[in-house]
């Protein structure tokens, strides 16, 4: 009777009475095929990627040796091929179970199948990884797929955590420390959270569990706000800081004590271009411009104005003023210096005015001497009918050469006054 063989791994089988004197060397033969099955690893260069309708052969001969015996089978290649790969197990009703490792460069797949080409009954095996194919030996139909397919596992162990479970649970309410999740349902989890957090005011209302005081905005980060959007201080809304889009605003609030700006330095508030507006320096001078030009200055005694100063009202009475003409209204009398003889300025300039209480009468100072000025005649009520004149001279006078002098006598020169009258002048005493 003549030798048979097996159908997944084509070990030869004796007939009765077959192979007298070589029955040991099959047999050995016979072991070292099963051994390669079992245990077998071999490393394949693919030197090309093939097709589906020529693809890259792995056969498993009858009682001899063949790559598709073994049980790792691992695929490399001297270079990228350029394509996925196609590799057909033979013969179709063979029965294997093989662990294919994909070593392919260019990150390119391998497509194995077994039967007649048929996309539905193939398997992929990715690029770099490795997978437990089983091939169904179904002939021209026959299938190639992973062992791991729907496989069911009582426990999985990854690193220091056992995985018991993996869940398709959208809102994680188990909360397991050994269950994994299903991106399904992960991503459905992840996308209802983000709609509960997706404002400010939602996270505000989260509260703060870092347990942090401080908003840190690193080098070159901006917090922008739109148009009338405000930065809000206080409890009661006590400082806002916004712009309208037309005007911006440091805008404080009605129950706040006014804003204060602080520094130990000097403070200043310019244009866009650098430009002076206003300086204040410390414990210093406090200046005010106009187009970048100084108008005013403080000092440590007053102030100093650069240019004309326009009042239109003033308060106090002017007595301190030097230099000023002021007036009771806009309709009334320009207020003068007033006072005795004796209150006369001690160094008088020409072009001074005042009204002398002694005299009763305006004076000016003509730059030698003062004089008396206007002063028509006297009288009661609105009479004009009288010229008065002192009847006694206190102080020495001359009266110059281009004029002439009268008075109503008698006149007394006290001692020590003199009345000097120049050449071509006349002085009468009516």
């Amino acid at each position: 009777m003549a030798s048979t063989y097996t159908l997944n791994n084509g070990i030869e089988l004796i007939g009765t009475g077959e192979q007298s004197g070589t029955w040991g060397e099959t047999t050995n033969t016979n072991l070292e095929l099963i051994d390669t099955a079992l245990d077998g690893q071999i490393s394949l260069t693919l030197s090309s990627a093939g097709s589906s309708g020529s693809p890259n052969t792995l056969p498993v001969a009858d009682g001899a040796s063949s790559n598709g015996r073994n049980r790792l089978i691992s695929y490399v290649d001297s270079g990228d091929l350029g394509a996925t790969a196609y590799v057909q197990l033979t013969p179709n009703d063979a029965e294997k179970i093989i662990y294919i490792r994909n070593a392919l460069s260019g990150s390119r797949s391998i497509i194995v199948f077994q039967g007649t080409y048929n996309a539905s009954n193939d398997y992929e095996v990715p690029a770099g990884t490795t997978a437990v194919v089983y091939f169904n030996g179904g002939g021209t139909g026959a299938v190639a797929a992973n062992v791991f397919n729907n496989a069911y596992f009582d426990g999985l162990r990854l690193g220091s955590v056992s995985v018991t479970a993996i869940l398709d649970e959208d809102n994680m309410a188990s909360n397991s420390a050994t269950a994994l999740s299903t991106q399904q349902s992960i991503k459905a989890y992840v996308d209802s959270q983000v709609g509960t957090v997706d404002t400010l005011s939602e996270i505000l209302a989260n509260g703060n569990t870092t347990g942090g005081t401080d908003l840190a905005v690193s080098t070159g980060d901006d917090i922008t706000f739109a148009d009338s959007s405000k930065a809000i201080f206080g409890a009661g809304s006590d400082l806002q800081i916004y712009s309208d889009g037309s005007y911006s605003y440091l805008q404080e609030g009605s129950g706040t004590s006014g804003i204060r700006i602080t520094s130990d330095n000097q403070v200043a508030i310019r244009k866009h271009d650098n430009e002076d507006i206003a300086v204040f320096n410390i414990d210093g001078a406090v200046r005010f411009y106009h187009d970048n030009a100084q108008k005013f200055s403080t000092t440590s005694t007053g102030v100093t104005i650069t240019g004309v100063s326009a009042a239109t009202s003033y308060t106090g009475d002017g007595s301190t003023l030097s230099k000023v003409t002021t007036k009771t209204s806009a309709t009334g009398s320009s207020v003068v210096a007033a006072g005795t003889t004796a209150q006369r300025d001690g160094s008088p300039s020409a072009g001074m005015l005042r009204f002398n209480s002694t005299a009763t009468s305006f004076e000016g100072y003509d730059g030698s001497a003062w004089g008396s000025i206007g002063g028509g005649a006297s009288g009661g009520g609105s009479d004009s009918v009288f010229y008065e004149n002192d009847q006694s001279v206190t102080t020495s006078y001359t009266i110059p050469a281009t004029k002439n002098a009268m008075s109503t006598g008698p006149i007394t020169v006290d001692a020590g006054a003199t009345v000097t009258v120049s050449d071509g002048a006349r002085y009468v005493v009516i």
